[in-house]
């Protein structure tokens, strides 16, 4: 439940720090898309920036508190499953029982 309140409140920061900084651009940086007599579309590239720039923060800090795991410490890379623990996955009718050692 931790995990899902982190990932909602996290995607809220994203969409905050997106939203604002392309509101207030602090840096200027701007993709014109396309200009017709009536204006100029433009896309406001900070607020991309800075939420990737926080994104990368986050990932290290859960890098360095190790709460980011990933395929590196599956032990099923180095070892092999074969010798891991007997999974049983029990399915409902007309299903068999799959076992996985």
């Amino acid at each position: 439940m931790k995990k899902a309140i982190a990932i909602i409140l996290q995607f809220f920061l994203f969409l905050i720090i997106f939203g604002a900084f392309s509101l207030f651009p602090p840096f200027d940086v701007e993709h014109i898309l396309g200009t017709t007599p009536a204006g100029t579309r433009i896309f406001i590239v900070d607020g991309l920036l800075l939420a990737f720039a926080v994104y990368v923060l986050i990932l290290l800090i859960e890098l360095l508190t190790k709460r980011l795991r990933g395929s590196l410490n599956d032990p099923c890379i180095h070892s092999g499953c074969g010798s891991g623990p007997y999974y049983e996955v029990r399915l409902p009718h007309p299903f068999r029982i799959l076992r996985n050692h």
